[in-house]
Order: structure tokens, then C-alpha cells, then sequence
């Protein structure tokens, strides 16, 4: 009888000694960080949407303007891809990881310039079966197309990297690479496309 309740006692000292059962830390100090989190999300929402509404004001005042005036702004009469607009080959093992896009926007005169805008990125195989000939898409809004805006001693372009969408078949590919730009300012659209060749694990 000594026995068991010595030895429901030990037990019971067990069960109470540090390190078993520590409390654990109220649920309000893990919530803290991200509450603080969730706040800066918030105010990056907010000050983004307060740009693109300026944006969209500034864009609705220009286009206001009487024609001639209009002409007389430098905007975007064309675009092209640059020339080393490629599928790449990042780890130089034979095989294409994804395609380096270059995009140079030009005014009347040829020269480049940064525009806003959107840009709709789509890569097809035309060797494909109807229906799965469209490989992917990819959009970038105004808001965000300036960070990929380039520029430097001769660098002046926008540049966009793709990775190979989910689910392309192996082989090597002639892939056609199509891309629509909007421009923020005229409303005008633009399209081109070029074909890529892939070498593709």
C-alpha cells in the first residue's frame, strides 16, 4: 500500500517538475507580428490604389487636351522586341530553363522611351493540338511596369522573364512568343510576336 502511494506520488512530482508541461506562450504574442504584418499589407494597398487613381487622373487630363496639342507630346508610335530576346539556359546544362523578353517602346523619331501602360505577355506552339496550342500568359499592370524598366549606358528598355509554364511538353520547340502593349496615354495598342527557339527538358 506504502508502495503505490509512493508511487502515485512520484508520479504526480513528475508531472509538476519544469519542463514538462511549460505554459505556452499566450496566443496574442504570436497574432502580434502578424496583425503588424497584416497592417503593412493594408497601407501598401492603400497607397497603391491612391497611385493608380493620380495615374488614371493625370492620364484623363492629357487626353483632354486638343489634338494638335496631343501630337505634340512625345508618346508611342511603335515597339519591337530587342535583339536578344531568347529562350536562356541560366545553369549552361543544354536546356532552357524559361525566355528573356526585351521590349523597346519608340516614339515618331525611333528613339526609346518609358511609357505606362499594360503588357500581355502569351506563349503558343502552333505544332501543338488545337486547344493545347496556348502555353501561358502573363500581364503586367501600369502600376507595376515600371520595375522592369532598364535603363543605362545603351540600356533603355523594359525586360521580363518567363519561366517555362507548368506542364510543357519536352523537345526542342519553335514557339511563338506574341506581345500586346496598351499605352496608358493614347489608348493605342500595339502588337508583335516572334518566334523562340527551346530547348526544353
Amino acid at each position: 500500500m506504502r508502495l503505490t502511494g509512493a508511487l502515485i506520488m512520484s508520479l504526480l512530482l513528475a508531472g509538476m517538475s519544469p519542463g514538462c508541461n511549460e505554459p505556452k506562450p499566450p496566443a496574442t504574442e504570436t497574432m502580434i507580428p502578424l496583425e503588424q504584418e497584416n497592417a503593412r499589407l493594408q497601407r501598401h494597398i492603400v497607397a497603391q490604389e491612391k497611385q493608380i487613381e493620380q495615374l488614371h487622373r493625370q492620364i484623363a487630363e492629357l487626353r483632354g487636351l486638343p489634338a494638335e496639342q496631343m501630337d505634340e507630346l512625345i508618346q508611342v508610335s511603335r515597339i519591337e522586341f530587342g535583339r536578344f530576346t531568347r529562350a536562356f539556359d541560366q545553369d549552361e546544362d543544354g536546356y532552357d530553363e524559361g525566355i528573356v523578353v526585351y521590349l523597346h517602346t519608340l516614339d515618331r523619331a525611333g528613339d526609346r522611351i518609358k511609357s505606362a501602360g499594360t503588357v500581355q505577355l502569351e506563349l503558343w506552339d502552333l505544332a501543338e493540338t488545337e486547344g493545347n496550342q496556348k502555353l501561358g500568359q502573363w500581364r503586367y499592370d501600369m502600376t507595376e511596369l515600371g520595375d522592369y524598366w532598364l535603363s543605362g549606358f545603351g540600356t533603355y528598355h523594359f525586360k521580363f522573364e518567363l519561366d517555362w509554364p507548368e506542364g510543357i511538353q519536352s523537345g526542342n520547340k519553335n514557339l511563338t512568343l506574341k506581345l500586346t502593349f496598351s499605352d496608358a496615354l493614347t489608348g493605342k495598342v500595339f502588337e508583335i510576336q516572334q518566334v523562340v527557339e527551346a530547348r526544353i527538358r
